[in-house]
């Protein structure tokens, strides 16, 4: 029975010891089951800060790619802004020099087309000088030849006079026509009028010249006439019946190629030819300007 006792309580004390290492590798289990959760869940946490920091850097890589974006296109478009500003610079120089020398072309072309011009007027006033001198020395010559045909005449007329004188008492002279014989378009004659003739001795052609000459000088100041590019060709043959002071007492227009100019020099007549300022012709000429044949040429003034 004692042995009985002792069996069983070994067997309780067994029982107990198995017990209680049950309970401790239970213990340990679950010591062991706590430590391997905590380590999952700090392995876990770490992995999530990692991939936490991961989206982090990614997220500041992303940003930082998206600024330099920006950036890269805001210089691109300044780049192009600047571009197109050099570009406008360029156009606006390009256009401002394409002015100039337009400027410069016409200026040139201006300057050119005024030297023509002035080449053209001085070539002109040359030969318009040329042709004057041509006129006056033409004149002279036809003068001086005038001169010797009228001392021919002259002569003839001396010696037909001596004949008549010798022959009887002279005739009765024919009465004027009305209309003046021209020597060189202004010889002096008598009005057809009735009036009695004037005496003295004839004037030869080279007075009638300068009586001729007197009259341009003195109305040259009056005469208010525009011609045009055939002014050289105007002429108007001017009849001026005299009175022995020189003043003009009646002018008959005999021809003329223009009205413009007859009418021009008829005013300048009456305005310079006064009592005041009558023409100096020789007195003892009066018989060839008492009725003068005035031939102007506007042209050669």
């Amino acid at each position: 029975m004692k042995q009985a006792e002792a069996a069983k309580k070994a067997e309780a004390a067994k029982q107990a010891a198995a017990d209680q290492k049950a309970a401790e590798q239970k213990a340990l289990a679950d010591k062991i089951a706590q430590a391997e959760d905590q380590a999952a869940q700090e392995e876990a946490a770490k992995q999530a800060a990692a991939k936490k920091a991961e989206a982090a850097k990614q997220a500041e890589a992303a940003k930082q790619a998206e600024v330099a974006k920006q950036a890269a296109a805001a210089k691109q478009a300044e780049a192009a802004k600047q571009a197109e500003v050099a570009k406008q610079a360029a156009a606006a120089k390009q256009a401002e020099a394409a002015k100039q020398a337009e400027a410069a072309k016409q200026a040139a072309a201006a300057k050119q087309a005024e030297a023509a011009k002035q080449a053209a007027a001085a070539k002109q006033v040359e030969a318009a000088k040329q042709a004057a001198a041509a006129k006056q020395a033409s004149a002279a010559k036809q003068a001086a030849a005038l001169d010797g045909i009228q001392g021919l005449l002259a002569k003839h007329q001396v010696k037909e006079g001596t004949k008549l004188a010798s022959a009887g008492p002279a005739t009765t002279p024919s009465k004027p026509t009305g209309r003046a014989s021209n020597t060189r378009d202004n010889v002096g004659q008598t009005a057809s009028t009735g009036a009695p003739e004037a005496t003295g001795r004839k004037a030869s052609p080279t007075e009638q010249m300068a009586m001729q000459g007197m009259i341009n000088n003195q109305i040259r100041g009056c005469l208010n006439l525009q011609l045009g590019v055939d002014g050289d060709q105007q002429k108007a043959t001017i009849r001026l019946h005299m009175n022995e002071d020189g003043t003009v007492a009646q002018t008959e227009v005999m021809d003329s190629t223009s009205a413009t100019v007859t009418g021009a020099v008829t005013r300048a007549i009456k305005r310079c030819i006064t009592s005041d300022n009558p023409l100096k012709f020789k007195p003892e000429l009066y018989a060839s300007w008492k009725v003068f044949n005035y031939v102007v040429r506007p042209g050669s003034f």
